[in-house]
């Protein structure tokens, strides 16, 4: 998976023996399967979206992972014992995410916005310029 992953799997805590790891083109990003609840919520701080899959025959909560694409940041909900890590479209305004696999959502520069027709925004060419009359000394923010 190396070039593949831009997060080093070594690095979590141990995951079930059968980890699976499918990567088709770099562009598509990674899934990761038989995951446990730790190492799914160190994925989705990461910028996965993260799923139950499956329980097994312990009990044990197993999850898959996949890289959010370019555009969207991966947010967690906690739900009654079950987690979900979601990858969610960078918001108009301000917003834009060029990477797949990233947490949190980059910020166009002062005086440019993502405007909805171009949402979610996935590359600085998608910040353009705000309208005459409007403050262009400060960040977008999420008006568009």
């Amino acid at each position: 998976i190396q070039g593949c992953i831009h997060v080093q799997l070594e690095t979590f805590p141990q995951v079930h023996k059968n980890l699976t790891v499918r990567c088709a083109r770099k562009s598509q990003g990674v899934t990761v399967s038989h995951l446990n609840v730790n190492t799914a919520l160190n994925l989705a701080n990461s910028g996965f979206g993260c799923k139950l899959a499956t329980i097994d025959n312990l009990g044990k909560f197993q999850y898959s992972c996949a890289e959010c694409p370019s555009g969207k940041n991966a947010t967690i909900v906690n739900g009654d014992k079950i987690y979900t890590a979601y990858c969610k479209d960078c918001p108009a305004g301000g917003w834009y995410q060029d990477e797949a696999g990233q947490k949190y959502c980059k910020k166009c520069v002062n005086g440019t916005f993502v405007p909805p027709t171009k949402n979610p925004g996935t590359s600085p060419g998608d910040c353009i310029v705000c309208p005459t009359g409007t403050n262009t000394e400060i960040h977008a923010g999420y008006r568009a």
